[in-house]
């Protein structure tokens, strides 16, 4: 296990993904990551660096779908017409995958840093906003299953806290 998956494991962020933790998008992005996340991490703390990461990840993963989304458009169309609606579930964009997958990492990692929740939801919204432009679906349940990923880097997180302060009591006594 590298530094970068076996950062994401300490911090369940891959516990908590919508996708499995073995997932071929979990390794591609572990694998094209990983070098980066080493070398910044030097002096650095872990949780800023993988901020970082998953940031500039994030936005590469938006302008791939910005890029891919006009022409994915038209390829779900043309399996629709020519398949049906029955067949069409069995295609998926992996830039829609994988920006979903990093997005859900990315606001994971806000929540658990305590970072400001009205950031964190318009950076759901946005990203919502895309992926429905782009493909389909309902843009609220995009943004709150995004949001439902805040929620539980920030109840990992006090749940960690809570177990150093009593660490932290039982030295002291």
């Amino acid at each position: 296990m590298n530094t970068l998956e076996h950062r994401l494991h300490q911090l369940n962020i891959l516990e908590s993904s919508p996708f499995p933790a073995d997932s071929p998008l979990w390794q591609a992005f572990i694998e094209q990551n990983s070098a980066l996340f080493e070398r910044a991490q030097a002096n650095k703390d872990d949780n800023n660096v993988l901020l970082g990461l998953l940031t500039k990840a994030h936005i590469e993963a938006m302008a791939m779908v910005e890029n891919q989304g006009q022409s994915a458009a038209h390829v779900f169309d043309a399996i629709k017409q020519n398949l049906g609606d029955e067949h069409q579930h069995k295609f998926e964009l992996h830039s829609e995958q994988q920006l979903v997958l990093i997005t859900h990492a990315w606001i994971y990692l806000q929540g658990y840093l305590a970072l400001d929740f009205s950031l964190a939801n318009d950076h759901a919204r946005h990203t919502a906003q895309i992926l429905t432009q782009h493909f389909s679906g309902d843009l609220e349940v995009r943004r709150s299953n995004f949001m439902q990923s805040y929620y539980l880097g920030k109840q990992n997180t006090s749940q960690q806290r809570s177990w150093l302060q009593r660490i932290f009591a039982w030295f002291k006594d």
